[in-house]
Formats: structure tokens, sequence, C-alpha cells
């Protein structure tokens, strides 16, 4: 999530948080060597307070590159996941 440190990034991100429409998933790992865990929770806790569908996905023993096991379980993560239709 390195991409959203610009603040052209953080509005588009905002816009859709905002979106009532948007469906926003979010797999990260516990071993996240740029981004913390509190960044992860810090966003979960803006999008609470939108109408966005959001699922938030934590993958123990996950890092940044998602190396061995950890890159199979984002894969089910992402396949797995079924966003609301609109």
């Amino acid at each position: 999530m390195t991409l959203f440190h610009g603040r052209t990034y953080n509005d588009h991100l905002h816009k859709l948080i905002n979106d009532p429409q948007s469906n926003i998933l979010i797999v990260h790992g516990d071993q996240d060597e740029f981004t913390g865990a509190e960044t992860y929770e810090g966003w979960v806790a803006e999008l609470r307070k939108n109408e966005g569908e959001f699922r938030v996905e934590l993958v123990q023993g996950a890092t940044h590159f998602w190396t061995l096991g950890a890159g199979q379980r984002l894969k089910e993560v992402v396949n797995g996941w079924v966003p609301k239709l609109v």
C-alpha cells in the first residue's frame, strides 16, 4: 500500500472509501516490513465510518512480498472474495 503515500493516491482512496457502491478487499500480512498493521487498522477504522462494502483479511506470517505459503493464501483469499453486486 505504499502506493497511497502521495496526495493524489490518498484523494482517490478517500473517494473510493466514501462511495457507497464500492467493494474493497484489504489483505495484509502481520509481518509487512513497509506498512505496519497499525496503518491497516487505521484504514479499517476509516472504512467503518462509511457505507462502502469492504472486507479485511490478515494473513499470519505474510510479509510485504507474499513469499512461500503466504502467496498461496493471498490467492485463496482473493479468489474466494465475492463482492456485493450493485
